[in-house]
């Protein structure tokens, strides 16, 4: 029983079963390793499954020899003359000599490097039962760049069937989580959880809740003086507030230095391991279609067990019973890996077919776009395209491995071009000028952004700029 795969971007949407949904889904949040790992525990525990001593295509089930593409996929697709070739491949990633030196390096071809829901759900897990632990992954693999998440308490209540103050609880313990704030819908609400959480070691300064809840806006645009007047205070008071925000507080917690994450290594293929996707050019040539290989755990060639099936018919009623319900576990075990990889296949076929153009020719072509899109287009539910892209990684024609969340990145192209216009300028610009170049290349930006922006490619400000050149 090999597990076809259907190379469609459109299918029909099936009613699943509460279990098969719920297998399905922790299987897509896994990566590689993880997914090996739980094929190992389920050849162990269920007799009614086995490898299968075949290697077959996932996609079209002919026989294929191991660490090699398909040849007859890859024929039916140059036929069809297909805009993309799509693979799914068992072969093993080489792992280089510095990486297999590496004591950090697992066998699966990973490296211990934390991702931000990972580090967040080790801090809160010993406080969780398992069904709140599903809660706190649903709300963490659905974090965004920023940290944030707007998750629907009760939609998650429903759907783990846990109480509603359960899951406000474990909404509670995230936020307070290091990096403070995270799992926050916004802005105003990472504030002011991070407030709260500085309120048991320091003193806050009187009206500092109020003015981040009800005068959120005003703060930004630096509106003291109507600020003062609603809330009946003085302006320095409103200034002590603001300069307190600036100096303690972070109004994107992902974008803080949380555990030891912010220190990369020099070798980004190292830190990254393995690749699950791998995007190339037909014969190594540009002007050929990109071929698409999604990699899937050298073990997951799985089939039922023939011989445990005939057995039914020579066993009593209750030992029958039980086989039974083997036979379903493997089946249904199956089916989710199948469809697990499905949906990576199918979401990365849409991903390149919106991005080919940065695919091709880099990052100031990435159109930005949502989690929510994609999930539109494969009429699929939100959650299931953050899973799926959760703990991925891609590797592109240039060879440079990314988090598969850099098709996410709808900052990418503008820092890019920010890059471009500090590098070419002739006297360091200011974040304002640098926004009115921007807005002649069509992107409109705020000038607060700029700063955030250049914050994170490590641009000084301007007056620190000329300092340098003054030095030189």
């Amino acid at each position: 029983m090999y597990q076809k795969i259907t190379v469609q971007t459109k299918t029909e949407v099936k009613p699943q079963t509460t279990a098969h949904l719920a297998q399905t889904m922790t299987l897509l949040n896994m990566g590689n390793g993880e997914v090996e790992e739980e094929i190992q525990k389920n050849l162990a525990e269920n007799p009614a499954l086995e490898l299968d001593e075949i290697n077959r295509c996932a996609m079209c089930g002919s026989e294929i020899a191991f660490g090699v593409l398909c040849k007859n996929c890859m024929n039916n697709q140059l036929k069809q003359d297909s805009q993309y070739l799509t693979f799914v491949s068992t072969r093993e990633f080489p792992v280089s000599e510095e990486a297999a030196d590496n004591e950090d390096y697992f066998e699966d071809g990973t490296v211990d490097r934390q991702t931000l829901p990972e580090y967040v759900l080790r801090q809160v897990g010993m406080e969780l039962d398992d069904r709140e632990k599903m809660v706190a992954a649903s709300i963490l693999t659905q974090l965004d760049d920023d940290g944030f998440v707007d998750v629907d308490i009760l939609e998650l209540a429903s759907y783990h069937h846990i109480p509603i103050s359960s899951v406000e609880r474990v909404k509670g313990l995230i936020q307070h989580a290091d990096p403070v704030g995270v799992g926050s819908k916004d802005a105003r609400e990472a504030l002011l959880v991070q407030v709260d959480e500085l309120k048991r070691s320091k003193d806050i300064p009187e009206w500092t809740e109020k003015v981040i809840s009800d005068h959120f806006h005003a703060l930004l645009k630096k509106q003291f003086s109507e600020i003062a007047q609603q809330c009946e205070i003085t302006i320095n008071q409103v200034e002590k507030i603001a300069n307190f925000i600036t100096e303690n507080l972070n109004p994107y917690p992902a974008r803080s230095n949380w555990g030891d994450v912010r220190n990369p290594q020099e070798n980004e293929m190292l830190q990254l391991g393995a690749p699950d996707i791998i995007l190339s050019f037909f014969e190594n040539n540009p002007q050929k279609p990109i071929m698409i290989e999604v990699f899937q755990p050298a073990n997951s060639n799985l089939t039922l067990n023939a011989s445990y099936h005939a057995a039914l018919k020579t066993v009593d009623k209750e030992t029958k019973m039980k086989m039974r319900e083997d036979l379903e576990k493997a089946s249904l075990f199956i089916k989710c890996l199948q469809q697990r990889t499905n949906t990576i296949l199918r979401m990365a076929q849409v991903l390149v077919e919106i991005q080919e153009k940065y695919i091709r020719e880099g990052d100031r072509y990435l159109k930005p776009i949502t989690r929510a899109e994609i999930a539109k287009k494969l009429s699929v539910h939100e959650s299931t395209i953050s899973r799926a892209v959760s703990s991925k990684t891609i590797q592109l024609p240039n060879r440079k491995v990314y988090p598969l969340s850099v098709f996410f990145d709808r900052s990418l192209q503008i820092r890019t071009e920010i890059k471009e216009i500090v590098e070419k300028e002739k006297e360091p610009l200011n974040d304002q000028e640098i926004v009115t170049k921007l807005e002649k290349k069509g992107m409109h930006i705020a000038r607060r952004t700029v700063a955030k922006y250049r914050d994170m490619e490590g641009i000084l400000p301007a007056y620190q700029r000329k300092e340098k050149v003054k030095t030189k």
